[in-house]
């Protein structure tokens, strides 16, 4: 097992009573961070807490940090409780989570500090395996202090496929069926092979295994389990064995030992190795049985004429035993005084002490009769009579021999019993035998003599001296055959038994039995008349006085499997960890699965091979599986002008992390750097954190350019002027590099100044020169390259372009130099302007010429507009001048004559002169006013274009007209009617107004340009309609101060807090911002 490390994870599985005792021992002084729990199994879509835990609970801890790690492939974060983390789904998508916690106190589990619960998922399939694993920890105490920790990893397995087995036969039995149950977590169906057969279908765990008329000896019943689609391996099928032995059936006792002739007398053998498959015969005829246990008999006798007959049992196995002159049928018809013993046929060793017990009843139960006499007949050379025990004597004895008599008479008809004994009782009352019957009458002893020849057979005869003249009188003999007492020997399975089969052993001898197993198996239990006495390799039965029956069980040897893991990885091992015992040369199949962070090296002691093994199980074995945490590469590569420290390739371990540092050379600097080939830029260091593959670091240097300006920094250091951290240092556009071309750091023929915007002093930079055509190096100032009107240095200083032709009649325009003279223009003012959504707009449309002509033969032109914004409503106040002047009707511009395919609409008005004269009069000249509405549904914000394109030029000119731009806003503070809600204006006319200013002060300096309402008269009653909607604070009073400076604000563009600045105002209603903002948007003029 691996020892913990310093903040390091560590990817072996503690058992928490092992991470106890080497904390106690090893590490008192410092902490240990861990989970608490070690490894455990969980179900695919189970939900589990993991607590992460300090030991010493004592410590005074501020605050800690740690990323959690985990296979997203197998957990998924459900909850976090306590610490503040990243965010989870990216966590599961990652396997990577940072969290941190900050506090004062902590509670206490276990004797330890709860730092973070978290709820995971299980998702993995079905044997996978999942790290949970502790990296980059820091924690602090109180006083800011790192505290020094330990920490340990957990591992969560998912369930694998394991039937379990309930009511399977245990060792030694002695049925030919079984019922097993299958189950097991998860388990939903399963197969099974019965001695090493094949498997059976799949069946569902609903479902026993019903297994009948098996044979005697061993059997082994293997099953597979399945979870969803997933079966158990064959290697950890679940298995059971046992051992059938079924020995010859033993009788003890038949009661009663008589019935009538037609049957149906209900009878009770005991004994031992009775089956529920047996059979049992009275006489030739088999019985009807009603219950059989492994003791106990009950069957009704079948029909036999009046006899004595053998009772035989016959188990499955055809093992017979019969007892003759077990069972005495009498004659029906008539009443029986009875007597009967337990067992009319007796064999008896010669030398052997015999007791027989007699018993009485009558075939009516009647207890009430006036007596009975007997006689006792017998063989006086075999048997020596011993007397009369436990007599029945309820003060009826009327008197029995001391003494046995000889038989003169025969009156048994036995001419071989020569002896006879009487006994008798009477009662006049009639009330004999004064017990309820059937009842123990007497018991008569004897004794052998031991030379006695064997196979010799005698009798003992019973005759009635007097009996009830209501009964008669039947009593069965018993017969008695002198035999060596027998010892049966058997044998079960792979072994023998010595001596075997039936032996004969004299009475009061003793006999030594061995049990001897074949190779590679042991005695597992040895039962003596049914009874277990161990597992023993001899028994001495000694000073026989019976029949005995010893019976040996054989059992294949069992070996023991162990299995360990070992190293610095983790991973699983199937069989599992633990000690397994098999039969004596049953092949295994040893498999590993390497958890993410590791990687299987190999087994070890009794086991060797790199990959999935099968042993042979020969003997006790131990191995061990051994896993590596995974060592990756990290591979520098370099070029010239610079390093990477590490220089050479480093080996880390899975989910540890190493800084590189890039180092270039002096008066060089890091160009690039690619990390496993994706381009990172110019870093200087890169962390390679939680390392799980090889990696690759390459970097490429260029000279040292801070500015990248193309002038190295060392070389700026020489001019005197340049900056390292300017790439233009003087600012013309043109890079240091560009200027100083040579980089030698001086200003060389036919090079520019890079300290000098202007190296031409002609007032235009050099970089705009050389991007426009220009030489920068030559006053050319007043040229115009282009011939449009405007000098090269205007061009300049108005942001156009030199090399391209500008739009006529704008500041410093001289007609001289423009090659395109001269212009007829159409000016829309404003050329900027706000709209209100459902409200109207006007344009004015001014006519010049760049000639100042006024006699031409006329314009035409058409106003394009975006038909879902606005609408052209109507021209008005014409210039009526002109022989010819038409207004079009309203067209779609369906070949997009302006270029511009927002505008969908337009309409045209032209003024023509053939005599060119028109429009003779002053220009600029006004032409007409056009009117539009705006819909209503345009939002906040819109903004469009209203375009002019021409339809009828003089053929002397050019013609020029800018678009005009207009922009939606719900509210309009558009006083003046310019188009355009500016504080200057429009908020100067509201705030002069609630001042009180009226008249001309009203409208001073106040109108904006291209207004169409510019007198006071026009502008006084839009302002008092409105007055009401100025209370902008909503107090219910209209206050300059307040009020106006809220709305001048808002004109200005001032929003959020410093709208309301150091405005306090009592009772408002809009008291916010944003409030005040959305008012002020609602209001329009009247």
């Amino acid at each position: 097992m691996k020892m913990l490390r310093y903040l390091i994870p560590v990817r072996v599985y503690f058992f928490f009573f092992v991470i106890t005792f080497m904390y106690g021992t090893v590490w008192a002084d410092e902490p240990l961070m861990m989970f608490s729990f070690e490894e455990q199994e969980f179900e695919i879509g189970n939900n589990f807490d993991a607590q992460v835990r300090l030991t010493q609970s004592d410590q005074k801890l501020s605050s800690y940090a740690y990323t959690l790690l985990f296979d997203q492939q197998v957990l998924k974060i459900i909850e976090i409780d306590g610490g503040i983390y990243g965010n989870i789904v990216t966590a599961n998508s990652t396997g990577s989570i940072n969290i941190t916690q900050y506090a004062s106190n902590w509670k206490i589990i276990d004797d330890c500090l709860l730092l973070t619960r978290i709820t995971f998922q299980v998702i993995g399939d079905y044997c996978s395996v999942s790290e949970l694993t502790l990296n980059q920890v820091t924690l602090y105490d109180q006083d800011i202090k790192p505290i020094s920790v330990q920490t340990t990893d957990s591992g969560v397995n998912v369930i694998c496929p394991k039937a379990k087995l309930i009511g399977t036969p245990q060792d030694t039995v002695h049925d030919n069926f079984a019922q097993i149950q299958v189950t097991g977590t998860g388990i939903t169906h399963y197969k099974f092979s019965l001695d090493n057969s094949d498997y059976s279908d799949e069946i569902s765990t609903d479902t026993l295994i019903s297994l009948y008329n098996l044979s005697e000896g061993s059997h082994c019943v293997k099953v597979l389990g399945k979870i969803a689609s997933v079966w158990q391996t064959e290697q950890e099928s679940t298995k059971a064995c046992w051992f059938i032995f079924m020995p010859k059936p033993h009788i003890q006792k038949i009661s009663p030992a008589y019935g009538i002739e037609s049957g149906g007398t209900q009878i009770e053998i005991q004994g031992l190795y009775f089956h529920s498959d047996c059979q049992v015969f009275l006489g030739e005829n088999v019985a009807e049985l009603l219950t059989v246990t492994n003791t106990r008999i009950v069957c009704f006798s079948p029909p036999h004429s009046s006899k004595t007959v053998p009772v035989t049992l016959k188990n499955p196995y055809e093992k017979v035993t019969t007892i003759n002159r077990a069972f005495s049928y009498y004659p029906e018809g008539n009443l029986y005084q009875m007597l009967y013993s337990e067992k009319n046929d007796a064999r008896i060793a010669p030398g052997a002490n015999i007791e027989w017990r007699v018993n009485y009843t009558t075939t009516d139960q009647n207890a009430y009769l006036p007596g009975l006499g007997i006689r006792l007949h017998y063989n006086s050379t075999m048997l020596n009579w011993q007397g009369f025990k436990k007599i029945h004597d309820n003060g009826m004895l009327s008197g029995y021999d001391l003494v046995p008599k000889d038989d003169i008479s025969n009156i048994d008809n036995d001419p071989k019993t020569d002896k006879c004994i009487q006994i008798a009782w009477m009662d006049v009352s009639r009330n004999w035998s004064g017990a309820n019957v059937p009842h123990s009458l007497f018991t008569m002893a004897f004794t052998t003599d031991d030379d006695v020849d064997d196979n010799t057979e005698s009798a003992v005869h019973f005759s009635s001296s007097s009996h009830a003249s209501t009964h008669q009188f039947f009593a069965p003999s018993i017969s008695i055959n002198f035999q060596p007492w027998t010892i049966d020997c058997t044998a079960q399975g792979a072994g023998h038994i010595s001596p075997s089969n039936m032996i004969n052993v004299a009475h009061n001898s003793s006999q030594n039995i061995q049990f001897i197993p074949d190779l590679h198996h042991h005695i597992e239990s040895v039962f003596v008349d049914g009874e277990p006495v161990g597992k023993l390799s001899e028994y001495i039965f000694d000073k026989v006085t019976s029949d005995h029956l010893i019976t040996v069980i054989f059992a294949i040897d069992r070996v023991t499997l162990t299995i360990e893991k070992s190293g610095t990885g983790s991973g699983m091992v199937k069989p599992l960890e633990g000690s397994y015992t098999y039969d004596y040369d049953t092949g295994v199949i040893l498999t590993t699965v390497a958890s993410e962070s590791s990687v299987f090296t190999g087994w070890s002691k009794d086991a060797s091979g790199t990959g999935d093994i099968s042993i042979i199980m020969d003997k006790d074995k131990h191995v061990i599986a051994n896993f590596d945490i995974k060592k990756f590469s990290i591979t520098p590569i370099y070029g010239e002008h610079g390093t990477l420290s590490p220089s050479e390739t480093v080996t880390i371990e899975y989910n540890d992390s190493q800084i590189y540092k890039v180092l270039a050379d002096r008066c060089y600097e890091v160009e690039n750097v690619w990390i496993n080939g994706i381009e990172r830029g110019a870093i200087l260091n890169h962390n390679f954190m939680n390392v799980r593959s090889d990696q690759q670091i390459e970097a490429t240097f260029i000279v040292k350019d801070k500015d990248s300006d193309g002038l190295p920094d060392c070389m700026e250091t020489v001019t005197g002027c340049t900056d390292v951290n300017i790439s233009d240092s003087d600012g013309d556009s043109l890079l240091d590099g560009e200027e100083d071309q040579n980089q030698n750091g001086f200003v060389d023929f036919g090079e520019t100044n890079p300290c000098e915007p202007d190296s031409d002093f002609d007032g235009m930079d050099d970089g705009w020169e050389l991007l426009h055509g220009l030489n920068s190096l030559v006053d050319d100032a007043m040229g115009d390259k282009d011939a449009d009107g405007y000098a090269n240095y205007f061009e300049y200083i108005n942001n156009s372009y030199p090399d391209k032709k500008d739009k006529p009649y704008q500041t410093h325009y001289k007609v001289e130099t423009d090659d395109r003279q001269p212009y007829q223009i159409v000016t829309l003012r404003p050329d900027q302007l706000k709209v209100v959504p459902g409200g109207h707009f006007d344009l004015e449309i001014t006519y010049n010429a760049t000639d100042n002509n006024s006699h031409t033969k006329g314009i035409g032109f058409n106003i394009f507009f975006p038909s879902n914004d606005v609408q052209w409503i109507s021209f008005h106040s014409v210039l009526p001048n002109g022989i010819q002047l038409t207004v079009n009707t309203l067209e779609s511009d369906a070949t997009d004559l302006d270029n511009d395919s927002k505008t969908d609409k337009y309409v045209g008005i032209m003024w023509q002169d053939d005599n060119a004269q028109w429009p003779d009069a002053v220009l600029p000249q006004k032409l007409c006013i056009a009117t539009f509405s705006v819909n209503s549904n345009m939002p906040e914000g819109y903004s469009g274009l209203i375009r002019l394109f021409p339809s009828y030029v003089d053929s002397r000119y050019h013609f020029y007209a800018k678009p005009v731009q207009y922009q939606a806003q719900r509210g309009n503070l558009d006083i003046d009617g310019n188009g355009i809600e500016d504080a200057l204006t429009d908020g100067l006319l509201i705030m002069g107004y609630l001042y009180g200013f009226r008249n001309y002060p009203l409208v001073d300096n106040a109108i904006g340009p291209y207004a169409v309402r510019t007198k006071a008269e026009q502008i006084e009653p839009i302002l008092e309609n409105m007055y009401e909607l100025f209370d902008i604070d909503g107090n219910g009073a209209v206050n300059a101060l307040a009020d106006g400076l809220l709305l001048v604000r808002y004109l200005f563009g001032f929003r959020d807090y410093e709208l309301i600045y150091n405005l306090n105002v009592p009772d408002c209603t809009r008291c916010n911002s944003a409030d005040i903002v959305e008012y002020i948007r609602q209001i329009k003029p009247n």
